[in-house]
């Protein structure tokens, strides 16, 4: 019997692997190998470098990122790292969302998002400052277990 989606690993990680592998090298992305970005995600690159992503991030299902403006010009996003980019989420041209940020699902970003906030809506507006995140965008102290990887508990 299947306990948690965890033990289904050894399929989701070699998939995360390939999309980084495939995202990088026709669209010239720029992700840390712990990134996760869904399949279903959809990249609008301007080129090489002009979509950053940092370590322990997640982008989800239905997110587009756009770093071409309506005129064709190439502003770069940069998301950074343990941030956690909600499904049907759109980020447009030139943004930054600074560390530790959590971007609602369905949020429609156009400016800049400082580190440690929370931003929902459209358009994109800040609902929280002064959040910790774990690794993939986790609240920090949500569940108890800050600090644990989550994959020790369960042997794998």
């Amino acid at each position: 019997m299947l306990r948690s989606l965890d033990q289904l690993d050894f399929i989701r990680l070699p998939l995360y692997a390939l999309r980084r592998w495939w995202l990088q090298r026709r669209y010239g992305v720029v992700t840390h190998p712990s990134t996760r970005i869904s399949l279903q995600a959809r990249i609008v690159s301007g080129g090489p470098g002009s979509i950053v992503v940092g370590q322990h991030s997640v982008i989800a299902f239905k997110t587009l990122l756009l770093a071409r403006d309506g005129a064709g010009r190439v502003r770069p996003i940069r998301i950074g790292a343990r941030c956690l980019i909600g499904g049907g989420a759109t980020i447009l041209p030139g943004v930054t969302i600074g560390d530790g940020c959590v971007i609602g699902a369905g949020a429609v970003v156009y400016d800049d998002i400082p580190a440690g906030c929370i931003a929902v809506g459209s358009p994109a507006h800040i609902v929280r400052r002064g959040i910790e995140t774990e690794r993939f965008g986790r609240l920090k102290g949500i569940d108890g277990n800050e600090g644990q990887d989550p994959h020790a508990a369960s042997g794998a």
